[in-house]
């Protein structure tokens, strides 16, 4: 449940065949190319931090995850880096429903 983690609801998934994402829909690829090569790290607010990253932890889910003091919306993402195929647009970020998306 994801109350039990906290932060975010975390899936745990393996695309077959490698690069794919069905939960996008059939036609996500064609039209989403690729911009984007992977995610290199979240940031997650939280109202204690230091106890969530330990509950992650336990779970071993803190891989590239920084836990942050939450803002005004609580805890939840706050942000996604995800590495750029484009290093020319490295550094671009957009905030969509919050939270802050950047290419790294």
């Amino acid at each position: 449940h994801p109350r039990d983690v906290g932060g975010t609801l975390v899936s745990i998934d393996e695309p077959v065949p490698t690069g794919s994402w069905h939960w996008a829909g059939p036609s996500w690829a064609p039209r989403h190319g690729p911009g984007v090569s992977s995610i290199a790290g979240v940031t997650i607010g939280a109202a204690d931090p230091e106890a969530m990253r330990a509950r992650w932890r336990s779970l071993d889910l803190d891989h590239s995850v920084h836990f942050v003091d939450a803002d005004d919306r609580g805890d939840g993402l706050d942000g996604v880096d995800l590495v750029s195929v484009d290093r020319g647009r490295v550094g671009e970020s957009s905030v969509i429903g919050g939270v802050a998306f950047r290419l790294v």
